[in-house]
């Protein structure tokens, strides 16, 4: 069963502790939000677990099994996928082309560069890829009609969607998603909570960075906060909403129960 641990994590920059003895586990059928004011540490902690950066001191295991100096090509390997704060998509491909990306990260053969050299050639790309899989995907996330679009023509939400997609194709036990509601209108982010939840009924564990709070409380089962990098709260949306460590240093006492 699916487990992911992280034990006394620590992460400094020159002198300031981005990350101070952080432990959390996520179990199989979580959707765990990491929550916590600009400047906490949740996407340094992302970084950390999916080998973008090297941890100070610490573990971090996935079904057991140590990947603290793992690469992010090999973390993604064994069932971690993410999706990132900024956008990340190639602009100059198709939005088919980037999920292709996605599914030639998902096999065995598969790793950037052999990827980058068949898309530039363009020539076995398409006899290598399971377009069924890559149609299926772009269906899940309402872009199959724009298929065949330069990802850099997509308007921003959609890009939030390919990069979904993108992620999907590796066949992900579990997904990081770094807010994946940041700048989206209020239509769009029902849209995306909606998309979210999807993925969750598809058997995937999610754990997710999100400032807003509507997002955090209809999605999550359970919630941990961080502040200065370090663990101040534990526990489901309504636990942490009556935490007075979390209305004191993040939330604001009324907060929580205005987005609930």
């Amino acid at each position: 069963m699916l487990k992911l641990q992280v034990k006394n994590l620590v992460k400094n920059f020159g002198g300031l502790k981005a990350v101070d003895n952080l432990s959390f586990d996520v179990e199989k059928g979580d959707i765990l939000g990491l929550i916590g004011p600009n400047g906490a540490g949740k996407t340094t902690v992302f970084n950390l677990i999916t080998g973008f950066l090297k941890i100070d001191s610490g573990k971090v295991l996935f079904n057991k099994r140590d990947i603290a100096n793992l690469g992010p090509y090999e973390i993604n390997k064994i069932g971690i996928s993410r999706t990132f704060q900024i956008v990340r998509i190639f602009p100059k491909l198709t939005v088919a082309e980037n999920v292709y990306a996605g599914l030639i990260g998902g096999t065995k053969s598969g790793c950037l560069r052999i990827l980058l050299r068949s898309l530039i050639s363009k020539g076995n790309i398409h006899k290598n890829i399971d377009q069924k899989r890559s149609n299926e995907l772009l269906k899940f996330v309402g872009l199959l009609s724009q298929k065949n679009e330069l990802a850099e023509n997509l308007p921003y939400a959609l890009c939030k969607r390919l990069e979904l997609a993108r992620a999907l194709a590796t066949k992900p036990e579990l997904i990081l998603l770094d807010e994946p509601s940041g700048g989206l209108n209020t239509k769009e982010l029902e849209d995306q909570i909606l998309l979210i939840k999807r993925i969750y009924e598809m058997g995937i564990t999610i754990v997710i960075v999100e400032h807003l709070m509507k997002v955090i409380m209809s999605i999550c089962n359970r919630i941990i906060v961080v502040h200065y990098g370090e663990k101040i709260a534990e526990g489901s949306p309504e636990e942490v909403s009556k935490d007075k460590k979390v209305t004191e240093a993040y939330l604001g006492s009324s907060l929580i129960a205005k987005n609930r």
